[in-house]
């Protein structure tokens, strides 16, 4: 059973104030002083406050982790991820990159937003690269909700993670 791992890094920042500016990129890389692996995070919070779960403001995120269980690329969500069969785990996600066209594809669900893993994520990741803005919809509760991130160096963050190998 695939499961997405909850970005717990991410959401520390997230709820931090120095984070209140979107679109910088909040970056962690750390090497573990028992095993020597390596572990990287970024993340960026959206432009706009969405609505969460409980109808109050909130913004979404976009992280990157790359380290000893693999990679995975997460938009944390501030709602409840809506699925159309309780069984899939997969829902459709639709973004697109700066004026570039609408894409489609399947990311898992969690409580904590959805995820692509491994080259998939990977995939995504490379398409993006050299982008300034990504725009996703995560089909929710409030009947999807856009949320825009300003990704500039998102380039060097697919550099890395291509040099450096997840896992």
């Amino acid at each position: 059973m695939k499961t997405i791992r909850p970005l717990a890094f991410a959401v520390a920042l997230v709820a931090t104030p120095a984070l209140a500016d979107p679109g910088a990129w909040q970056i962690r890389d750390q090497t573990s002083p028992l095993d020597g692996s390596h572990q990287y995070e970024a993340v960026v919070q959206s432009d706009e406050q969405l609505t969460n779960i409980l109808g109050q403001p909130e913004r979404a995120a976009l992280g990157v982790v790359c380290g000893r269980q693999g990679f995975e690329l997460s938009v944390l969500w501030p709602d409840f991820v809506q699925k159309e069969d309780v069984e899939d785990l997969n829902v459709t996600v639709i973004w697109k990159a700066d004026d570039g066209p609408l894409q489609r594809g399947a990311w898992i669900a969690s409580t904590k937003g959805v995820g692509q893993l491994g080259n998939l994520g990977l995939g995504t990741l490379r398409a993006w690269s050299g982008a300034h803005k990504i725009v996703v919809r995560v089909p929710d509760q409030h009947g999807g909700q856009d949320a825009t991130f300003q990704v500039a160096g998102i380039d060097q963050i697919f550099a890395h993670v291509s040099q450096t190998g997840c896992g």
